[in-house]
């Protein structure tokens, strides 16, 4: 339910820029779970992008920074839905 919902706050699109997949999309966590929590691993607004497929394998992969994945959220959820994304609760 929550996959959806934010999948739905930002827009039914992959988040990367250059891409317009809207099918099957993933939810990713920029600084992975498993790092902990003070090193960024959670599960707030702020480290969570969506992804289609193939951008979320190339990022497990490492072939996105994590600043370059803050830069695509920021630009994509600057203006849409501010509401829903003000009051976001995982």
């Amino acid at each position: 339910m929550e996959r959806n919902k934010l999948i739905y706050t930002v827009g039914d699109k992959c988040e990367n820029p250059n891409c317009n997949h809207t099918y099957s999309l993933d939810v990713h966590h920029i600084i992975p779970r498993s790092k902990g929590i003070k090193a960024g691993g959670t599960n707030k607004l702020k480290n969570l992008i969506v992804l289609c497929p193939t951008c979320h394998r190339a990022a497990e992969r490492g072939a996105y920074s994590p600043s370059r994945l803050r830069v695509w959220i920021s630009r994509k959820r600057r203006f849409r839905h501010p509401n829903t994304i003000r009051n976001w609760k995982w």
